[in-house]
């Protein structure tokens, strides 16, 4: 039996060409009463995994240290018509992790202009609070692209 990909469907070169953009990921996690949580993040793709900071002590990681599973979508926007959802389970890593800072600096270094003003708000960041290094390691990925 042969399955036939419909046309808008991408390819995985698609998929990590259209990832390695600085583009804003909206991450849904898993809240105690089971409802979604919402919010946008900035990304790295990176060896087939998504990589995001947050704040230790978010609504983000004390829904991933109880329920792991997560859903992200990473948009292109109008008139972009292509999409990536991302289905996975995330990992906390904390900020004193070997790969934490380097993570930290590339992460922000993709939406910045310079090493100087993503280096600032890596210092900013840093004065907020404890971080975490998120990662989510992707069981089902697809890439949709609507205006094929």
């Amino acid at each position: 039996m042969t399955t036939e990909i419909p046309t808008n469907y991408m390819s995985g070169e698609a998929v990590a060409d259209f990832l390695s953009d600085s583009r804003h990921a909206i991450v849904s996690t898993i809240r105690k009463n089971g409802s979604p949580h919402l919010s946008a993040v900035w990304y790295l793709y990176e060896d087939n995994c998504i990589y995001f900071i947050v704040l230790a002590d978010s609504v983000k990681c004390h829904n991933i240290r109880r329920d792991p599973r997560v859903g992200i979508c990473v948009d292109g926007g109008h008139p972009d018509y292509r999409s990536v959802l991302i289905y996975g389970d995330a990992e906390i890593l904390p900020g004193d992790h070997e790969f934490f800072s380097d993570k930290k600096r590339r992460i922000f270094r993709r939406y910045f202009d310079s090493d100087d003003d993503a280096r600032a708000y890596v210092e900013e960041t840093d004065a907020v609070g404890e971080g975490a290094l998120i990662v989510v390691r992707p069981n089902r990925i697809v890439g949709v692209d609507m205006g094929e």
